[in-house]
């Protein structure tokens, strides 16, 4: 019997942990309407390649204690005697639940008598969607898949956003049961729904992952056959309508792409997923490739559509067989698809990169600031390392952002929460054996200070080489030859800066022959290293026809003639014109050597030998000066010098001379003692640091060369097998210190050395001797392979 009210407050005022409870209804029971709940218990999720639902593995669902009291408070008070059978606050503590399912006729019970069926309880609505969880009935028939709790949540999501679509029907229909042959494995979407006792059938991939409100209107969202639909009629039929709709397709579509990503994450896994029909898969291919070369030549991104429609005009097969079948024509290339296909990008090359970092465990940091376009200041950070399973040198950038604090504490700052990331994701930690950064201040003292303070002792500031030879020659420019050069270079900027004076230089080099269409001034540039030998390199190539066209400008009468008379002056004199023609030929071995030493995998040992080279050309620069070409150069430009009036009141025209006597004596002192400030430039520039690091690597770059006990006794196998301790002072005052333990163990290194020295006979490099070591090494030798790998990370610094 229902207790009364007094034990219906004493249960509401128990804790109770409700699980599994189903109510039975007898012919006098708790009355059903549409909006009313079944308490049953949830069914668990199936695999999707299961055929039907497994009892065993049914779960429960737990309803709200207070909406089960008040049930039972409405119960109490009717009229009509209720009795709830073996119904017990015990049992609510309890993890049973008993169901009994009773109908009003014989052939209705014959008609279902292979489901676990139930009768809702009534419970008021809260707001004007009930959700589908209290709505629906989780039966069980044989090889049919009904739907599961979690599915449903996004039916529910559904059923809010666009709640003029009906759950339910006005009309009385027979209660028919779907077939299992429906739930093939042609319709893995497919799922069954029973609500108020009648059957349907939903979609949870249109539940799930559609989005185009007018086809969900139309098609009235997930539903294929809804419940007042009478399956026997309708419901293969619609299974097949529903398959063969747009709302359907694309919905399907995400399904795919997002198991795609879940399973392969990136852009390649997609390609080479056997889901995708050959036409995506072409397409993709073509989008993918076309992507890469907007991206590989620097071309704004908004372009992709471009280029996709130009392919498409062109009639690429790719493309066009993929835009005829595709009822969504920029799913691949809108802007949201552009955003997506970078982002895939980027987790496939940081996927790659921290994969590759798993086989390393020294690492060097390569540090530049600078300003983007829109004068933002950015930070890039590069990480130099080997692999152990093949002694590649590696160099990569991990990070490019813009920074808001530039001093060298903020960098600090940046740098720290990046090796922390990183060494999360990698699940190692580090050592790091060099920072490779420029001159300025804020990195060459305050920066490496609290990185070698603060992260790793061992980490040992390496100055930028990469400019090395760029800079002791601009050095020697500003000391003897700037008013040349600036003149040069100014010349060239004012012929540029007008389309009616570079029209006149591109007639002038077809006039002199030293071109035939007409060579383009390089374009200005206070950051590229190389403009300064691409401007001497050009004005020395077209002298002549700069004169012509400087010349032709004076006598204009126009917009900039005065300037063109005064350039034209300056660079008829032949001291001027010597000076440009040497500084072209001193500026070639430095960009050749520029060009050299910015291959990735470089050590300093290799680069030592290319300053060598470089020097050498350098040293010899006016022996090889060509005297009688530049005499030949002298001549030309003497035939177009600017015509000039004698006097004010004179209507005689006399022309503009310059004297083209040289003395070549004089002019090879002069270039001798340019030369010779360039190498002592460069001597200057590697301070004493630097001279015994590249001294001692190059005596590892040839160990073959010295004896085991040589070896042995270099100063580098002394430091590393030392501990070693750095103290640094911020800027505040504030002190730092860090003592770090030995990275070699001295033991190891004398008992291997014999067979380290007969793996390495021969070789003269140190990336060689590092695949060398990968291969043969590795346990003959393994300390003498972290030795070397500490030395493979020393950079020569950040390359243009």
């Amino acid at each position: 019997m229902v207790g009364s009210s007094n034990q219906v407050n004493e249960w509401q005022s128990m804790e109770l942990v409700v699980q599994n409870i189903s109510f039975d209804s007898t012919k006098h029971g708790i009355e059903s309407s549409p909006n009313s709940a079944c308490v049953l218990g949830n069914i668990n999720e199936y695999d999707n390649s299961s055929s039907h639902h497994d009892l065993t593995n049914m779960g429960s669902s737990t309803p709200s204690i207070n909406n089960i009291l008040s049930c039972i408070k409405q119960t109490s008070t009717c009229e009509q005697d209720k009795s709830f059978e073996g119904f017990s606050p015990a049992q609510l503590n309890g993890n049973e639940s008993h169901s009994e399912t009773t109908t009003d006729n014989e052939s209705e019970k014959n008609e279902f008598e292979s489901d676990v069926d139930c009768t809702p309880l009534s419970i008021p609505n809260i707001g004007n969607i009930t959700p589908a969880h209290s709505l629906v009935a989780f039966n069980h028939i044989e090889g049919v898949k009904f739907i599961t709790t979690q599915e449903l949540n996004f039916i529910d999501a559904q059923r809010e956003k666009y709640p003029s679509i009906q759950w339910f029907t006005e009309d009385k229909q027979k209660k028919v049961k779907p077939s299992r042959h429906w739930f093939s494995k042609d319709h893995l979407w497919l799922r069954a729904v029973c609500s108020n006792s009648i059957y349907g059938l939903l979609c949870v991939d249109c539940g799930e992952f559609a989005t185009n409100k007018t086809l969900i209107e139309r098609s009235n969202g997930a539903f294929i056959v809804r419940s007042y639909w009478k399956l026997k009629h309708k419901g293969l039929h619609g299974i097949q309508q529903h398959q063969n709709s747009d709302l359907h397709r694309e919905s399907r579509a995400r399904r795919i792409a997002a198991e795609i990503v879940k399973n392969n994450g990136n852009i390649i896994g997609q390609l080479n997923c056997v889901n995708l029909e050959n036409q995506t898969k072409k397409y993709l291919s073509v989008l993918l490739q076309t992507l890469w070369f907007i991206i590989k030549e620097e071309i704004a991104l908004m372009k992709f559509k471009s280029f996709v429609e130009l392919l498409h005009k062109f009639e690429c097969p790719g493309v066009v067989e993929w835009l005829n079948l595709s009822n969504v024509k920029q799913r691949y290339w809108s802007h949201e698809a552009t955003s997506e296909w970078l982002i895939s990008i980027n987790n496939y090359i940081n996927h790659q990169q921290i994969s590759s970092l798993k086989k390393t465990e020294f690492i060097n940091l390569i540090i530049d600031e600078t300003k983007d376009v829109s004068v933002k200041s950015m930070v890039c950070i590069c990480l130099r390392y080997i692999e152990k399973e093949n002694g590649m040198i590696k160099e990569e950038i991990f990070k490019l952002e813009s920074i808001h604090d530039q001093s060298g504490e903020g960098i600090f700052y940046v740098v720290e929460e990046f090796i922390d990331n990183l060494q999360k994701q990698v699940g190692k930690k580090f050592v790091i054996t060099a920072q490779t950064y420029d001159g300025a201040a804020c990195m060459r003292f305050q920066a490496q200070g609290h990185v070698q303070s603060r992260l790793s002792a061992w980490g040992i500031y390496i100055y930028c080489r990469s400019h090395l030879l760029n800079l002791s020659v601009k050095d020697a420019i500003e000391y003897s030859f700037y008013d040349a050069f600036d003149t040069i270079k100014s010349a060239l900027i004012f012929l540029s800066d007008n389309p009616n004076r570079l029209e006149i230089l591109f007639n002038s080099q077809k006039l002199t022959s030293s071109s035939k269409k007409g060579h383009k001034v390089p374009k200005p540039s206070i950051t590229r290293w190389s403009y300064s030998y691409e401007i001497v390199k050009f004005a020395c190539h077209h002298y002549s026809a700069i004169i012509l066209a400087l010349s032709t400008i004076s006598q204009s009468r126009s917009n900039g003639s005065s300037d063109g008379r005064r350039y034209v002056t300056d660079l008829m004199k032949p001291v001027v014109a010597f000076q440009i023609h040497l500084l072209r030929d001193i500026l070639r071995p430095a960009m050749q050597f520029l060009r050299q030493i910015e291959k990735r995998g470089l050590c300093l040992d290799q680069f030592a030998l290319n300053v060598s080279a470089a020097r050498e050309t350098i040293s010899q620069a006016m022996n090889n000066f060509d005297f009688i070409k530049f005499r030949t150069t002298l001549n030309n430009i003497k035939d177009f010098s600017p015509v000039v009036t004698l006097t004010s009141h004179s209507t005689r025209l006399q022309q503009h001379t310059t004297s083209t006597d040289i003395d070549e004596n004089e002019l090879r002192k002069m270039g001798n003692d340019f030369v010779q400030y360039v190498l002592e430039s460069l001597d200057n520039r590697f301070d004493a640091e630097a001279k015994e690091i590249i001294e001692n690597l190059c005596v590892f770059s040839s160990p073959s060369n010295q004896s085991p006990e040589d070896l042995m006794n270099n100063p580098l196998i002394q430091k590393y097998t030392s501990p070693i301790s750095y103290k640094h002072k911020g800027v505040d005052g504030k002190i730092y210190e860090r003592t770090d333990q030995p990275l070699l163990n001295l033991k190891y290194l004398k008992d291997d050395v014999y067979a380290f020295s007969k793996i390495t006979e021969g070789i003269t490099t140190i990336p060689a001797i590092l695949s060398k070591l990968a291969k043969f090494g590795s346990e003959q030798c393994p300390e003498w392979f972290r030795f070397y790998q500490i030395l493979g990370t020393f950079a020569i610094g950040l390359n243009e």
